[in-house]
């Protein structure tokens, strides 16, 4: 088993939370979650810091709060066919007015190398070679040309994904997201980034799908980013999952088999 353990970190003002791989004794290689949230798609956007993290044996427990959000998170291991970790998040709109904006998780992958990412069926490593003349989402760590469907970060709407989940590989380890499709506030999304500067993997509610939507090879359209419509004291939980593996390529086979196993028995056959 890949057991990964949690461990909370103060950098100056900010509470950050770390996953690391037992496995790895450099404490250098880590996922990083630096907030509970952010919001997208509104005039001003903002983070929940992390204002209070509580870790009991296998049971973390954040909260935090921003100008328009209160947030409670639960982080707990988990043992199936793979090690894993379940979040549960009650997120309250304190707001005295209607807000429109949507929700980001997001988690920094902290090592060395250059990352590369599976969101499967939909996405898999660069996903497209340079020379390639049939154009559809390629990911290019310089940045590339966005007209030409080229770029160092990417969104999807869950839907496009035969499993809604973002992987994500360094030279160190894998790690991933995964939500189900549908969340209290829609469809939901998943995206990653990766340059010079940052290589992280979030989650949307609801989704987003960026720098371009992709139609057809020869039709690409804009961003489509979508928001929920908060009104005052609206509560909402939303469920995700955490898995760190190895730097094998093949590392992400266990979650995925675990995913299918537990939607085995959520959604039986019906002949």
């Amino acid at each position: 088993m890949n057991k990964s353990y949690v461990k909370s970190k103060q950098v100056g003002n900010e509470n950050l939370l770390r996953i690391y791989p037992s496995w790895i004794e450099d404490q250098s290689t880590y996922l990083q979650l630096n907030s509970l949230l952010s919001t997208t798609g509104s005039t001003k956007n903002e983070s929940v810091q992390i204002s209070h993290c509580s870790i009991n044996d296998q049971k973390t427990k954040l909260e935090g709060s921003s100008k328009n959000f209160n947030v409670q998170t639960n982080i707990d291991y988990q043992k199936g066919i793979c090690d894993y970790f379940d979040a549960h998040m009650k997120v309250t709109y304190t707001g005295t007015k209607s807000f429109d904006a949507g929700l980001q998780v997001r988690y920094e992958m902290i090592g060395s190398g250059k990352p590369t990412w599976m969101i499967p069926g939909a996405f898999y490593k660069e996903n497209r070679f340079f020379h390639n003349t049939r154009i559809y989402p390629r990911y290019d760590s310089e940045g590339g040309e966005v007209e030409k469907l080229e770029s160092d970060y990417w969104a999807f709407r869950s839907d496009r994904a035969a499993l809604p989940t973002v992987f994500s590989w360094n030279d160190q380890f894998c790690g991933a997201l995964f939500t189900e499709e549908m969340s209290e506030l829609g469809l939901t999304g998943v995206g990653f980034v990766g340059n010079k500067e940052e290589t992280g993997i979030w989650l949307n509610f609801p989704y987003r799908e960026e720098p371009k939507t992709f139609f057809s090879p020869v039709d690409p359209k804009p961003a489509d980013c979508q928001t929920y419509h908060w009104e005052p004291g609206e509560t909402v939980t939303l469920q995700y999952k955490i898995y760190v593996g190895r730097e094998d390529l093949h590392s992400y086979d266990p979650f995925v088999r675990e995913l299918y196993r537990q939607h085995q028995k959520m959604y039986p056959l019906q002949p």
